[in-house]
């Protein structure tokens, strides 16, 4: 059985107040609220009952990140926790980059174009594979 000491589960909340992708990604939080909140006024259609499953939302990730992040490396696991908060990392700087579509403002094209396609992708309910996509190039440039 596996014990961990006050002392260790300590340092690693040292390291975490440290770490540079939890201070992005908390930050990343932070601006995809503001512009999904912002969104809604523009779009009128603010609701305290999606509003309050946000915050939960984002709390409830904060969490997650929190525990995976002390407790993940004390089993000697640091890449997947670092692995953990970057995919999250993407996913909030999606998320705003489609808020910031959908409040008009400028965003250079082909970031149009890329999140476009990640929509019609993920609503298809087709698996995005990597390799079909590397198949299909290589043929084209046969």
């Amino acid at each position: 059985m596996l014990y961990f000491t006050l002392l260790q589960l300590q340092d690693q909340i040292k390291l975490i107040s440290q770490s540079g992708l939890i201070h992005v990604l908390v930050w990343l939080i932070v601006i995809d609220i503001a512009t999904g909140i912002t969104k809604s006024f523009k779009e009128k259609e603010t609701n305290s009952t999606t509003g309050l499953f946000g915050v939960v939302k984002h709390a409830l990730v904060m969490l997650l990140v929190f525990v995976v992040s002390v407790y993940v490396p004390l089993f000697g696991f640091n890449t997947v926790a670092q692995f953990f908060v970057g995919y999250l990392i993407v996913s909030y700087a999606i998320s705003i980059l489609e808020n910031w579509g959908a409040l008009g403002l400028p965003m250079p094209k082909f970031v149009i174009e890329r999140l476009e396609k990640l929509r019609d992708t993920m609503d298809s309910g087709e698996d995005f594979d990597v390799t079909v996509n590397i198949e299909k190039k290589e043929k084209e440039n046969d």
